[in-house]
C-alpha cells in the first residue's frame, strides 16, 4: 500500500466518522461552501475507488470495531433485543 496524502488520510477518517463520502469529502479538501454537491460526490466517488482509500477505511474501521468491543455477536445480540422490544 502507498502512503496516502494528509487530505487522503483525513477522507478516509472522516468517512469512518461520517458515513457520507461528499461530507467527508467536503471537509478533507477544504472544499467552498457554493461548490455544487455533486461535484463532492463524484470527487469522493472517485476517491473511494481508489484500493489504497478502500484498504485504508476498512482498516479504521477494523480498529473502531475493536476499540468499541463490536463484532457479530454484539450486532446480533442487539438486533435480537430490537426485535424483542418491538413484541
Amino acid at each position: 500500500m502507498k502512503k496516502l496524502t494528509p487530505k487522503q488520510e483525513s477522507f478516509c477518517d472522516l468517512y469512518v466518522k461520517l458515513c457520507s463520502g461528499a461530507e467527508a469529502y467536503r471537509q478533507a479538501y477544504n472544499v467552498k461552501p457554493n461548490t455544487k454537491a455533486e461535484t463532492c460526490q463524484n470527487n469522493a466517488y472517485k476517491l473511494l475507488q481508489d484500493n489504497d482509500i478502500i484498504t485504508r477505511i476498512a482498516e479504521l474501521r477494523k480498529a473502531t470495531a475493536k476499540e468499541h468491543s463490536i463484532d457479530r455477536a454484539f450486532i446480533v445480540n442487539g438486533l435480537l433485543e430490537i426485535i424483542s422490544d418491538a413484541d
